[in-house]
């Protein structure tokens, strides 16, 4: 069940990446010509772009949780005798994952009083909740990633014959 909901994620995080980092250039390009070119300046792709940039920053950080691209101390860990790091590890992922589903519950508190208080991006009059949106969705892929390599880290713990090799 966790492959199937990490390919889930995956393939969620990587088309909207796709998109996302494709439209942004595009955008960018845009609001390049429209000034220089065509002297009209395009105030809306400015809200846009930060809009879309934010969007990959929270979408990016869940894939780097599943990639491990995120720092971390290992002097700490590799205190531990190795038959215990993978523990410790799991226990640091578990924390991490706390952490996350907190950020998960502000960030939508956060989306929600700004759509009952029907706030606006000022050029676009967009919702503003639509790229605050980003906190939720973001630290909640974090939160399952987090608990996926809690869960991987843990069978290597209880089944340490069964964990991949290193360099294999």
């Amino acid at each position: 069940m966790g492959k199937l909901i990490d390919r889930i994620i995956l393939y969620f995080e990587e088309i909207t990446l796709c998109i996302l980092f494709a439209v942004m250039p595009l955008v960018c390009i845009f609001q390049v010509l429209c000034r220089y070119a065509f002297h009209f300046p395009a105030p809306w792709t400015e809200e846009l772009m930060r809009a879309l940039f934010v969007w990959a920053t929270f979408i990016g950080a869940s894939l780097g949780v599943k990639y491990g691209a995120h720092l971390g101390v290992t002097a700490i860990v590799n205190l531990f005798p190795p038959r215990f790091r993978s523990a410790f590890q799991a226990l640091i992922f578990l924390l991490c994952a706390g952490f996350c589903l907190f950020f998960t519950y502000s960030g939508y508190t956060m989306v929600a009083h700004q759509t009952t208080m029907n706030q606006l991006l000022p050029v676009t009059r967009l919702p503003v909740g639509l790229t605050t949106a980003c906190l939720p969705v973001g630290f909640g892929l974090m939160t399952i990633r987090m608990l996926l390599r809690t869960w991987d880290s843990l069978q290597e713990a209880l089944h340490p014959d069964l964990a991949p090799k290193e360099g294999v």
